[in-house]
């Protein structure tokens, strides 16, 4: 069986800046060996990415209305939502992101979450791709 690899985030890995300086992503996580520990099917393992994917971006627009508005609580409840899905992908460098906002979301920091926000949206962006990658070499 061929195993179908899905990029995500900052997991196990170092950045890369490009010309533009925006850190770009790479790291693998191989489907069968995320579906095997925790014991579903590498299909159930795509859609539950999807829909991981799907709702940490709704969580992202939650952090930054809530910090346009200076709503903590929602920042921190938002972020940690974001913080135990990725945890459940082993989606550490993502949950760290997370972590971040909500730490200084609950002790009232100065909230410069741009970079941690930044970084949970390219590892969105790359495990969006990994998984239409993943999809169609399914086909």
């Amino acid at each position: 069986m061929e195993a179908h690899s899905i990029d995500h985030g900052h997991t196990a890995l170092g950045q890369q800046t490009d010309s533009s300086g925006i850190h770009s992503v790479k790291a693998q996580l191989e489907v069968e060996t995320l579906a095997a520990s925790i014991g579903l099917p590498p299909g159930t393992i795509v859609e539950l990415l999807r829909m991981f994917v799907s709702a940490t971006w709704i969580d992202l627009g939650c952090i930054r209305n809530g910090i346009h508005t200076g709503n903590l609580q929602q920042v921190a409840a938002a972020a940690h939502s974001i913080k135990g899905a990725a945890l459940s992908f082993e989606l550490h460098d993502i949950a760290s992101a997370a972590r971040q906002i909500e730490m200084s979301a609950h002790n009232a920091a100065p909230l410069d979450s741009d970079e941690a926000i930044d970084h949970i949206s390219l590892g969105l962006l790359a495990i969006e791709r990994s998984i239409d990658t993943a999809l169609r070499s399914q086909s």
